[in-house]
């Protein structure tokens, strides 16, 4: 890496600051952006923190996805699905390995993130909860087409408590 990236770079001083690009290698109008500085630092930390805030929400939403019926608690009998704990501590033990070793195969900063961005990253992963469980005090009639049967299709319960869909 460069000593003082500055001299070769215009506004590379922030690098020295901390702070990160925007990664993004071409502007609108398809002038270089970060192509140059992708060159030489590779793939920006920018990006590496909203891969890492995009895997860790859905790491977050699998814990929310497991109560579907408006039940508030979501970690009820959660104990009792090892396997699903060892899938969950697997994905995410996984995404740190990527942000940390991976470099440019995932397009992740080669020198990852630090601590901070961790935590930034993990704060905004987090709001998958109360985001989800707000979305459950939503009353239907907010949203009156989805989940609506269609004029023409009913649905009928057999003996054996299967559901039939039959067409009118």
């Amino acid at each position: 890496m460069i000593r003082d990236p500055h001299i070769y770079l215009p506004g590379a001083e922030t690098v020295k600051e901390g702070r990160i690009f925007s990664g993004r290698r071409y502007t609108w109008a398809n002038e270089p952006l970060y192509k140059c500085y992708y060159e030489i630092f590779g793939p920006s930390r920018h990006f590496s923190v909203l891969f890492c805030v995009f895997v860790y929400m859905q790491v977050f939403n699998m814990i929310n996805s497991r109560k579907i019926h408006g039940e508030l608690n979501i970690f009820s009998g959660i104990q009792n699905n090892m396997l699903f704990i060892g899938i969950w501590i697997a994905i995410a033990g996984i995404q740190c390995m990527i942000i940390f070793v991976s470099g440019r195969v995932f397009e992740v900063s080669p020198d990852s993130i630090n601590w901070e961005q961790w935590v930034i990253a993990l704060v905004i992963s987090f709001a998958m909860f109360p985001v989800a469980f707000v979305l459950k005090f939503v009353p239907d009639s907010f949203c009156p087409e989805l989940g609506k049967k269609s004029a023409k299709e009913e649905y009928v319960k057999k003996d054996d408590g299967l559901v039939k869909r039959r067409s009118s």
